[in-house]
Order: C-alpha cells, then structure tokens, then sequence
C-alpha cells in the first residue's frame, strides 16, 4: 500500500519551489484593507432595505417607461379629424378606407373615434345636469 504524499506547506513555497519573504509592510496595509472591507459591508437588513427600495424604483421606473409610450403610441383624432371620420362614416365609408387615409391601422382609428366619443358623452353629462 502506498501512502499518500503529506501536502506542502504553501506558506514557505512559491511557484516553482522559490521561497518568499513577504514585506512585512505590505502585509500590514493588506490586513487593514481587509479589515475596513468587513466593516463597510452593509448588515443584512440594511442590504434588504435597500433591495426593496431599489426594486420599488425599478418597478415604478417601468410603469413610467411603458405609460410614457402608451401615450407616445396612443392615437388621437383633432376635432376637424373627428368631424371628418363621423362625415365620412355617415356616408357609408368602411372603417378600412377611412384607416387609409390616416395611414394607421382600421383598429386604430376606430378605438381613437370610440375613445374620444366616450369622452365626449362623459363631458356632456357632467354639463347637463346643472
């Protein structure tokens, strides 16, 4: 039976057997550094505290993000446009044609026209049961 090689201590051997003497200095400075290292890392609910608020941030930055291209996205017909769709819906033009000449979408156009009609009829209530 062959008995396993004892291991070596590293503390006296370097890469390819030379021997190092540490400056005495340098080793004091690391200790230091190390030392204040351990006393700046944050207690673990301080770190919690701020994961939290770092996460509500993140999500509030999200909601903002994706209203601000909602709005940017959000087509929205001027009054003279309202007028004209509403004419030319009378007059029997498909939501299709009329989508063509605003260069969006047929859902588009019909969502902006619904959007603005609720609104419309939620203005007019407000005003008319004085």
């Amino acid at each position: 039976m062959t008995l396993p090689t004892p291991p070596r201590d590293l503390r006296e051997h370097a890469p390819a057997g030379r021997i190092i003497t540490p400056d005495p200095a340098a080793v004091e400075r690391f200790m230091a550094l190390m030392a204040e290292q351990r006393r700046q890392q944050p207690t673990p609910q301080a770190e919690a505290t701020r994961r939290q608020y770092s996460g509500d941030r993140i999500a509030a930055n999200i909601q903002r993000a994706a209203q601000a291209r909602a709005d940017k996205v959000r087509f929205v017909l001027s009054d003279e446009q309202m007028a004209d769709v509403e004419q030319r819906r009378a007059d029997g033009e498909t939501w299709e044609s009329i989508a063509r000449v605003f260069h969006v979408s047929h859902t588009t156009i019909w969502a902006a026209y619904m959007r603005q009609r609720a609104a419309a009829k939620k203005a007019a209530k407000k005003v008319k049961p004085q």
